[in-house]
């Protein structure tokens, strides 16, 4: 499925937990970040990577933490 309002990641959940694959967008990187740290929570066994440059969400978080500029 095709979530283009991601929000805080509820259809992403609701996705997996039905074993569908969802493909989601969202603008605001604090939802984004929300979104992410949820699916973190409820499936810590999934990674989680940004897809241009293959780098985890713990590491993009880091730079962008640390003032580095992150690629998408």
């Amino acid at each position: 499925m095709f979530e283009p309002f991601g929000g805080s990641g509820t259809t992403m959940l609701a996705a997996q937990r039905t074993g569908r694959l969802c493909r989601s967008a969202e603008i605001a990187p604090e939802y984004v970040d929300v979104a992410i740290k949820r699916f973190q929570q409820n499936f810590p066994e999934v990674p989680v990577t940004l897809q241009s440059t293959g780098q985890s969400f713990d590491a993009v978080s880091a730079a962008r933490m640390a003032g580095e500029e992150v690629v998408q």
